[in-house]
């Protein structure tokens, strides 16, 4: 799936272990990385691991640089996901353009749609993003207007090391929504870094969530 056709479907794993899933695109396209591209609203992943996964994107020195919206499970996502695991696994981008950013070790960004939720599910491994890093996303967004939507990421855990240029949080890089009763015990690299989140905007709450990561950055 993509922005443009997007996947709609539920897949329930059944408990079974997904392992050493490769994705490795050095180029200035890479977006939109991970198991799934794009899922659209209504879409359900439950029940499975993603063990061993290893992926790299973006092309070095390029203006555009690719490693937009990059995840294991899902690049970009309205969707929702339960018990939902990633371990001993990496993510790694290799370009600092402007199409480089958005990383997370589940979902790369997950807006709301119905409603757009992570729960009970956990990241162990290493990433070294560049700008909107997360442990478990690296950008949870919300939309306010006539109706007001919030995507959520609850009781959820991570471990490893946490990386980036900016924006870097433990379980979300860049937040305008809810993250509740979650356990950082990864470390955390970056500029504008925190053990929950890096970047609290306009409508973020942090709910019951503790923090034993170690954090280090310039503000």
């Amino acid at each position: 799936g993509n922005s443009t056709t997007p996947y709609k479907g539920n897949i329930d794993g059944n408990n079974k272990i997904i392992s050493n899933m490769y994705i490795v695109n050095k180029t200035n396209t890479s977006n939109y990385q991970g198991f799934l591209g794009y899922g659209w609203e209504g879409t359900t992943i439950e029940n499975i691991t993603f063990d061993g996964a290893k992926i790299v994107v973006g092309k070095a020195d390029d203006v555009i640089g690719g490693g937009k919206y990059v995840g294991v499970i899902s690049g970009a996502s309205r969707g929702n996901f339960d018990k939902c695991h990633v371990t001993n696994s990496k993510l790694k981008c290799l370009a600092n353009g402007a199409d480089s950013g958005i990383m997370g070790g589940l979902v790369g960004s997950l807006s709301p749609g119905e409603p757009g939720k992570i729960t009970n599910s956990s990241f162990n491994g290493t990433i070294d993003g560049r700008s909107r890093v997360g442990g478990i996303v690296g950008e949870l967004k919300s939309s306010v207007g006539f109706y007001n939507y919030f995507a959520s990421v609850t009781n959820c855990t991570a471990q490893g090391t946490i990386e980036g240029n900016d924006v870097v949080g433990g379980i979300v890089g860049w937040s305008t929504s809810y993250i509740e009763v979650c356990t950082n015990n990864a470390i955390v690299n970056g500029a504008n870094s925190g053990g929950f989140v890096g970047v609290m905007d306009a409508y973020a709450c942090t709910i019951g969530c503790t923090n034993y990561g170690e954090i280090t950055g310039e503000t």
